[in-house]
């Protein structure tokens, strides 16, 4: 599963398939959810 990131500013990153840093970065506040689907 592929989890696309945004910057601060809205700009898109690369996709990230590290989906352990990614719920790391949301449960210490770093990242929060912009838009998902099911």
């Amino acid at each position: 599963m592929l989890v696309y990131v945004v910057d601060k500013n809205g700009n898109p990153l690369m996709p990230t398939q590290r989906l352990g840093k990614v719920r790391r970065w949301l449960k210490q506040g770093q990242a929060i959810v912009v838009g998902h689907s099911p």
